[in-house]
């Protein structure tokens, strides 16, 4: 009966087999060709296959030369680097001081200005005399100090700014904000959020945690106390309890047989969580960014200083502006002007000001601030900050 069946049927049977065939194929292709070249926001990231990667060398250079306990990590003190040219083609150097501070070059010895932050208010991929720190010493004819770090989130800026205080507190000081940092307020472990990132493959930080219902600082997961991958492991095991880039990736598809059934995985999470999820829109986020400008405030009444909140606008959201007149964090900075209990704190929203969207980025809607990005900085916060010089 069966054999009659296959035989009566043979040639629907081989055509729907060639026709299985052949979308399983466009929809590899797709995969390959397409979909994890341009955009990888859907497709699961094996995390074990780095984790077995670590090395206890690796993390002995880590300890010795970056680790630090209180925010994630440092660089070196007393260290410079050429970058000529870095992994983008751009040509560019550093210097880091003895308190692992940014060199700022401007000559004179009164200082009434500190500022901190991620790579942006560090001023990655350009010089040391082209920084926004170093166009505001110019403004304002004082030695701007440079606490910014590369890859830190704003949590971890306001820890480095709570572990200089008092012996460096400032009159006056930045709290840089990179729109997207609100990300990294959800991520404790950084290739959770980013891949394994080269150097930041051990990138562990503290993070503002919900512990029933109550923000609670959770410390930094990597401690060292065997001096053992034992530390990296407890760390790691640490940090994805508490990670919503690590609870998300649980949720993207797994890229395999059959690869037609991927697709469709993979089209349902693309529209229920969509490509990038808007941390703006999430309570939870949301809540972690108003504790920290909160601590903010209190340390500057705690040290009487004037606090300046500056958010500086990702290439996206400078599109977004100029295609649709919003973005995706006016409302958290109209938020924010609105609380009255924030007296001590100013804002500057640079996406607000005129300037050349297409000079803002080293190249047009690309990368890091250019000289003329970060003098476009410097004066949006002089203007903000002159009345109290």
């Amino acid at each position: 009966m069966l054999v009659n069946l296959l035989k009566r049927y043979k040639f629907h049977i081989a055509t729907i087999i060639f026709v299985i065939f052949i979308v399983e194929g466009l929809t590899y292709a797709s995969f390959v060709f397409v979909i994890s070249r341009k955009e990888r926001s859907f497709i699961y990231d094996d995390f074990d296959v780095l984790r077995k990667s670590v090395t206890l060398q690796e993390l002995q250079r880590f300890r010795e030369g970056f680790y630090d306990q209180a925010t994630g990590w440092l660089l070196k003190p007393n260290s410079h680097d050429d970058l000529s040219p870095d992994g983008d083609g751009i040509h560019w150097s550093y210097t880091i001081d003895s308190k692992r501070a940014r060199r700022n070059p401007y000559a004179v010895e009164l200082i009434k200005i500190s500022a901190y932050g991620d790579s942006f208010t560090f001023c990655d991929q350009v010089n040391d005399d082209q920084t926004w720190p170093y166009y505001l010493s110019k403004l304002t004819n004082t030695r701007v100090v440079n606490w910014g770090v590369g890859g830190y989130g704003t949590d971890q800026a306001l820890l480095r700014l709570k572990q200089n205080l008092p012996k460096y507190r400032t009159d006056i000081v930045v709290l840089g904000v990179f729109s997207e940092n609100i990300n990294r307020l959800m991520n404790t472990y950084r290739p959770f959020y980013g891949g394994s990132l080269g150097s930041m493959r051990l990138a562990f930080k503290p993070m503002l945690h919900n512990n029933k219902g109550k923000l609670e600082w959770l410390a930094n997961p990597l401690v060292f106390q065997s001096n053992l991958l034992e530390d990296y492991d407890r760390a790691y095991n640490k940090a994805r309890q508490a990670d919503y880039w690590y609870a998300l990736n649980q949720r993207k598809v797994v890229f395999r047989f059959p690869y037609t059934l991927a697709f469709l995985r993979a089209t349902h999470y693309y529209l229920s969580v969509g490509p990038r999820p808007n941390l703006y829109e999430l309570d939870a986020a949301v809540e972690k960014l108003d504790r920290i400008l909160e601590e903010f405030q209190s340390l500057a009444r705690q040290h009487d200083f004037v606090g300046v909140v500056l958010f500086i606008p990702t290439s996206d959201a400078v599109k977004l502006q100029q295609r649709n007149g919003t973005y995706d964090y006016s409302d958290y900075v109209a938020h924010v002007r609105a609380r009255g209990d924030l007296d001590r704190l100013r804002v500057v929203n640079i996406i607000e000001r005129p300037f050349d969207r297409a000079k803002f980025n080293l190249r047009p809607f690309m990368f890091h601030a250019s000289p003329y990005g970060n003098k476009i900085i410097a004066e949006a916060v002089h203007e903000t900050i002159k009345d109290r010089l």
